[in-house]
């Protein structure tokens, strides 16, 4: 891997986040039927990303029997996928928008532990530690203090472990489907489900130009998040890609401080820091070696 694919690839990465904090902060911006929105998120994702499927596997991508042998696997993903888009929606429109993005950003120092009960891989004693300092790092943004969690933190901390496992299912499935299989079967399952969904909420729509341009807008940036993304695992390593996803809390702290002038507390910047320290040293310290089974991890 050379220089520059090293630099293509964090570059595709860091506009990936950049267009994540954007999604969010239009959705904390516009009100929404949040069914409705995960419905057209997924449905204008799955259009945009056809032409792309129809240059690489002509039109073989409709006969899905034969297209992916791991189609229970990608539903679970979708799964939990739309966990994420659900419940840190939820959170976002009922709390600070910053304090939301910063609870959702524990999912790297969820995933290890998922990954040792699911994929039974360990996690290195080095990890716990900045797991913990993470989860400090939580406790301060919470405030637990009071004893009281608010809504909003509750559905943050659902959408880091719901992204935590969707990760957890991403690499169960890698071993046998590559990465634009893997979005496009999440972008059709998901149109699907979050279709059926949203048909009990219809009434609650009214439609107008004000409300579908941002719903478009929306959905153009989630498939722009998930396809550069890829593009971003393309041609730089998975520890180069995921300590550069982490930028989008720095991204999330200037959209906070430009736009929704959350009140920052001197306990949520301490937060913040040891959330984000604790979340990049989990990421390198578990991608520094190949990955050892659980069974191993006392030996």
């Amino acid at each position: 891997m050379n220089n520059k694919s090293i630099i293509l690839g964090t570059v595709f990465t860091l506009l990936s986040a950049l267009c994540y904090s954007g999604q969010t902060a239009f959705v904390k911006s516009y009100v929404f039927n949040i069914p409705m929105l995960a419905f057209l998120q997924s449905l204008i994702s799955l259009v945009l990303l056809s032409p792309l499927l129809i240059l690489k596997y002509k039109f073989g991508f409709l006969n899905l029997s034969e297209f992916s042998q791991v189609k229970k696997l990608h539903l679970l993903r979708t799964i939990f996928s739309m966990g994420i888009s659900y419940s840190l929606f939820i959170a976002l429109t009922k709390g600070s928008y910053f304090n939301a993005m910063l609870l959702y950003n524990l999912f790297p120092v969820i995933a290890p532990i998922l990954s040792y009960f699911i994929l039974k891989q360990y996690i290195r004693k080095l990890s716990l530690l900045f797991i913990i300092i993470a989860f400090i790092g939580a406790a301060l943004t919470l405030n637990l203090a009071t004893g009281i969690i608010s809504v909003s933190s509750c559905f943050a901390i659902i959408s880091a472990f719901c992204t935590a496992a969707s990760i957890t299912m991403i690499k169960k499935i890698s071993t046998h489907d590559n990465s634009i299989k893997s979005i496009y079967f999440y972008f059709l399952m998901s149109t699907v489900i979050s279709g059926l969904v949203a048909l009990f909420f219809m009434q609650d729509i009214h439609f107008s130009f004000a409300i579908i341009a941002p719903l478009i807008a929306i959905g153009a940036l989630f498939f722009a998040v998930q396809y550069l993304l890829v593009l971003g695992t393309v041609y730089a390593n998975p520890t180069i890609v995921s300590v550069t996803y982490y930028s989008n809390i720095v991204f999330s702290f200037i959209l906070s401080a430009v736009f929704f002038h959350d009140h920052l507390s001197v306990k949520i910047i301490l937060g913040m820091l040891l959330i984000f320290i604790g979340g990049v040293s989990v990421v390198l310290i578990q991608m520094s070696n190949k990955i050892i089974p659980a069974k191993e991890a006392t030996e």
